[in-house]
C-alpha cells in the first residue's frame, strides 16, 4: 500500500525509503526463523530460484557493476543508476518476501486482498482528487486539472497500469470462489429455482462485495481515460479467459460469466457514467490521426521530422511509435551491456527529430529501454522470468490444482498479459511502485505448490517429517555404554528386597569408575524416533545454521542500502523545497528578496556535500548563483563573482552527466554573465546544439545566449537563431523579438506579423 504513496515511488528517496523498509522486514523475519529452526524450504527453493530469483538477481547485479564500473561496464550517470539500483534492490526484496512470508492458503489470499484494497485506495483518492477541479501541490509536485484521474502518480497512465494489476489480484481473488469439483452442484443439473436461490446466495455473500471492488477499480481505470490502459486490460480479460476454459474444465463456464459481466456492467452500463465515451473518442481521434498521416505519406506532402498532419488532437500511432524505432537505434551503440540503467534521457536527445521538442526522460517502450540501459543482457534476464511465470501460472490454472492456487495462477497470468501489452507503449515497468506490483503477483505464482494446498504452519512449528518403520528398523543398532540406572530402567518389576539390593548395586557402579572398560556395561539398544514435533540437536543446529548464514546477508544488504540509500534519502528528499524555489525564480516565476537566499543556499549546499555525484542538486545550485548573478547586476564584481562560481558547477555537472545537453545550455547563458571570451561560449553553445538540437529547453537557452553575443556572433549561431525564429509560431516570435528589443537587438530580427485574425479584426475597426 505504501509504494503508490510518494508518487509511484519513482523519485530516488522515495526508492531508498522503500528498499530499506523491505530488506528491514525480510532481515526481521530471517531472524525469527532463526529463532524457531523453521524447515528449510527445499522445494520453493528448487521452484523458484532458478526462474524467478535468479534471473531478477542477476539484473540487480548487472545494474550494481554498472554503477561501480567493474570488469568493463560502466554508466554515464551514477545518480540514475543508483536510483534503479535501489528500485531492483526493493524489487528482490519484495519477491524474496514474499515467497518467505507467503506459506499458507490464508496468508496467499491476504496478501492479495492487500494488493486489491490497495487498488481501492488509490482509485477513491483519484475520484476525489479530479472530482475537486483543483490544482495542488502533493510532495513537491504540482496536480493540475486536466480531466484525468491520477491518483498519486504524477502521470494517469501510470495509476492506469496500477488499477491494471490491482484488478489481475482482484479477478485472481474471484476466479478462486468458484470451481468446486462437486457435480452435484453444476448448474446444468439444477432446477431454476435452484439456481435462482444460488443467485441469491451469491448476492448476499462477500463475493458481491469483491465484485463491486471490481466495479470501483474500473470506474478509476475509465476515469484515467488512458487508451492503452482500458485497452489492454480488456484485451487481457479476454485473453485470459479463454486461455481459463482451455485449460480448466470447472472454471470454463465460471470464466465466461466473469468476463462477459465485468465487460458489460463495467465497461457498457457503468462505463457510460463515467465517461468511457472519452476514451472511445481518443481513440477515435488516434485512429483519424494515423489515417491522415498516412496520407499525407502517401502524397508525399509530411514531412517526418515534422510530424503528422495539422489539426489533429491526439497523436497517431506513427508518433506513438516514432521515438521507439529511434531509440532503438541506441542499442546498437553497447548492444550486450548498456550504458546505465536511467541513462536513456542523455543519449536521446541527439536522435530526436524536429517535431520531438519535448523532454523525453523514457522511451515510452519498456522493452526499448530496458536493452538500451541495460543492453540485451538485461532484457534477456527478465524476459527469462516473465515467460517461465507465464508457463508457471497456465500451468495453476488446470484442474488438479486447489481452488487458490487457480485464483493465484489467474490473478499472475493476467498482470503478465496486461503488463506486456502496455509496455509496448508506456513505460509502466521504469515505476517502482508497479512494477513492485507485478512482482508480488509473478512470486505469488511460485509460493504456492503445484497439486497440493499450503498448510499452515502452528506456532512452534519445526517442520518435523515422520520417518518410515521399515527405515528405522533397517537401521544397524550400535554398542553404546549404559550404566546401572540405564539398566534398572530396563528391568522388569522385582519384590521390594530385590529392588533395594538392585539400588545398592546401581550406588557402587556410580561411584567406582570402570578401569580398562572391564566395569563398563554394555549392551544393545535401538534409537527411538523422536516424537512428531520434535527435532534431535544435530538437526536443530542444521537448521539455525543455514536460516543465520541467510539472515547474515539480509542484514549485510540492509546495512549496504542503510549505507548507498540514507545520504539518498536525507539529500534527495531534504532539498525538494529548495529545488522547487531555485526552479520559480530560474523560470521568473517568483521574485526573492536577499534573505531568501541564504537558507536555500546552505540547503542545497548540504546536499550537494551529501550526494557530490547528483547531478541535478549541482545544478539547483549552480541555477540559484547565476540567479544571484542576474539579480545584483547593477554590482558588477559581485555578479561575475556568482556566475563564475555557476561555471565551476556546471562544468562538475558536465563530467557526471557528459552527453546532457541542458547543462552545457545554462553554462553558455552563465559564461555570457561572467564576461567571458567569446571563444568559450561559443565551444559551448556548438557543443550543447549538437546534444539537443530538438530540445525546448535548450533551444531557449541557446536562443538567449545567441541574442546576448548577438555582435560578435559567428555566421552559425545568426543562421541558427534566424532560421528558429522563422519556423517558431506567431507568439513565440512576438515574445523573441521583445526579448532582442530589450538586449537592443532588435534590428537583425524582421518583425513579426501579426495573426490572421488579428488582422482581420483591425481591418473591421
Amino acid at each position: 500500500m505504501w509504494a503508490p504513496l510518494p508518487l509511484g515511488s519513482n523519485r530516488p528517496w522515495a526508492a531508498a525509503l522503500l528498499a530499506l523498509m523491505v530488506w528491514a522486514v525480510v532481515a526481521i523475519h530471517l531472524l525469527l526463523r532463526v529463532r524457531d529452526a523453521v524447515a528449510l524450504p527445499g522445494e520453493l527453493a528448487r521452484r523458484a530460484l532458478p526462474w524467478l530469483v535468479a534471473p531478477l538477481a542477476g539484473f540487480t547485479v548487472l545494474v550494481g557493476l554498472q554503477l561501480a564500473g567493474f570488469a568493463g561496464l560502466g554508466t554515464l550517470e551514477a545518480s540514475q543508476t543508483r536510483f534503479h539500483l535501489l528500485s531492483s534492490l526493493a524489487h528482490v526484496g519484495l519477491v524474496s518476501a514474499v515467497l518467505l512470508c507467503a506459506h499458507s492458503d490464508k496468508r496467499v489470499k491476504w496478501l492479495l486482498f492487500a494488493m486489491l484494497g490497495a487498488g481501492v485506495l488509490q482509485a477513491v483518492l483519484a475520484v476525489l482528487m479530479l472530482s475537486g477541479r483543483q490544482t495542488f501541490w502533493y510532495m513537491f509536485y504540482q496536480f493540475a486539472y486536466n480531466g484525468r484521474a491520477s491518483g498519486t502518480f504524477p502521470n494517469a497512465d501510470h495509476l492506469a497500469g496500477y488499477m491494471e494489476l490491482c484488478l489481475s489480484a482482484g479477478f485472481g481473488l474471484l476466479v478462486s470462489q468458484f470451481g468446486g469439483s462437486s457435480a452435484a452442484d453444476s448448474d446444468r443439473e439444477l432446477s431454476w429455482q435452484r439456481k435462482l436461490q444460488h443467485v441469491m446466495q451469491f448476492i448476499l455473500s462477500p463475493k458481491m462485495l469483491l465484485r463491486l471492488a471490481l466495479v470501483v477499480l474500473v470506474v478509476a481505470l475509465v476515469m484515467t481515460h488512458s487508451r492503452m490502459g482500458n485497452g489492454a486490460f480488456f484485451i487481457a480479460l479476454l485473453i485470459v479467459g479463454a486461455v481459463i476454459a482451455i485449460v480448466s474444465t470447472k472454471l470454463r463456464q465460471v470464466a465466461m460469466w466473469l468476463v462477459i459481466s465485468m465487460v458489460v456492467v463495467d465497461v457498457f452500463i457503468i462505463g457510460q457514467w463515467v465517461g468511457l465515451e472519452k476514451v472511445v473518442d481518443r481513440l477515435q481521434d488516434t485512429v483519424e490521426a494515423t489515417q491522415l498521416e498516412s496520407e499525407a505519406r502517401a502524397d508525399g506532402q509530411l514531412d517526418l521530422g515534422r510530424g503528422a498532419a495539422e489539426g489533429k488532437q491526439e497523436e497517431s500511432l506513427q508518433d506513438r511509435l516514432r521515438a521507439p524505432r529511434l531509440a532503438a537505434g541506441l542499442i546498437d551503440e553497447a548492444p550486450v551491456f548498456g550504458k546505465g540503467a536511467g541513462t536513456f534521457y542523455l543519449r536521446f536527445p541527439a536522435m530526436k527529430q524536429p517535431a520531438m521538442t519535448g523532454f523525453w526522460d523514457h522511451v515510452h517502450n519498456d522493452y526499448i529501454e530496458i536493452a538500451v540501459d541495460t543492453g540485451l543482457v538485461g532484457l534477456g534476464l527478465l524476459m527469462t522470468a516473465a515467460l517461465a511465470t507465464l508457463v508457471r501460472a497456465v500451468s495453476l490454472l488446470r484442474d488438479n490444482q486447489p481452488r487458490l492456487h487457480r485464483g493465484v495462477g489467474a490473478a499472475a497470468l493476467m498482470a503478465l498479459v496486461c503488463m506486456g501489452l502496455h509496455s509496448l507503449v508506456d513505460f509502466n515497468l521504469q515505476i517502482p511502485a508497479n512494477a513492485g506490483a507485478l512482482l508480488v503477483l509473478m512470486a505469488l505464482a511460485w509460493a504456492v505448490p503445484c497439486g497440493k494446498p499450503l498448510v499452515a504452519r502452528p506456532r512452534g512449528w519445526k517442520g518435523y517429517k515422520p520417518q518410515d518403520k521399515s527405515s528405522v528398523d533397517a537401521q544397524p543398532e550400535p554398542a553404546v555404554a549404559v550404566t546401572g540406572q540405564d539398566v534398572m530402567a530396563g528391568l522388569p518389576p522385582v519384590p521390594s528386597l530385590a529392588a533395594g539390593a538392585g539400588v545398592g548395586a546401581v550406588g557402587v557402579a556410580g561411584i567406582v569408575p570402570p578401569l580398562g572398560g572391564a566395569g563398563a556395561l554394555t549392551r544393545k539398544v535401538k534409537p527411538q524416533p523422536p516424537a512428531p514435533g520434535e527435532l534431535t540437536g544435530e538437526q536443530m543446529r542444521g537448521r539455525r545454521t543455514v536460516w543465520s548464514v541467510l539472515s547474515a546477508v539480509a542484514v549485510v544488504l540492509w546495512l549496504s542500502l542503510s549505507w548507498i540509500g540514507t545520504p539518498v534519502l536525507l539529500a534527495d528528499y531534504g532539498t525538494q523545497r529548495a529545488r522547487q524555489l531555485v526552479g520559480s525564480c530560474a523560470s521568473h516565476v517568483a521574485q526573492w528578496d536577499e534573505k531568501d537566499w541564504a537558507p536555500v543556499q546552505r540547503q542545497l549546499e548540504w546536499g550537494v556535500s551529501m550526494l557530490p555525484d547528483h547531478g541535478a542538486l549541482a545544478v539547483a545550485l549552480a541555477q540559484l548563483h547565476a540567479c544571484r548573478g542576474a539579480a545584483t547586476w547593477d554590482d558588477t564584481a559581485t555578479s561575475i563573482a556568482e556566475y563564475q562560481r555557476a561555471i565551476e558547477l556546471l562544468r562538475q555537472v558536465s563530467v557526471l552527466r557528459p552527453m546532457h545537453a541542458g547543462t552545457l545550455s545554462v553554462m553558455a547563458i552563465a559564461m555570457c554573465g561572467a564576461d567571458r571570451p567569446i571563444g568559450e561560449i561559443q565551444d559551448v553553445w556548438r557543443q550543447a546544439l549538437r546534444l539537443g538540437p530538438y530540445e525546448a529547453g535548450v533551444q531557449s537557452n541557446l536562443l538567449d545566449v545567441a541574442l546576448r553575443v548577438w555582435g560578435d556572433a559567428p555566421p552559425d549561431m545568426k543562421n541558427w537563431t534566424l532560421a528558429y525564429y522563422d519556423a517558431a509560431p506567431v507568439w513565440a516570435r512576438k515574445r523573441i523579438y521583445k526579448q532582442a528589443q530589450l538586449l537592443q537587438v532588435a534590428d537583425a530580427l524582421p518583425a513579426p506579423e501579426p495573426a490572421a485574425g488579428a488582422s482581420a479584426a483591425g481591418s473591421a475597426r
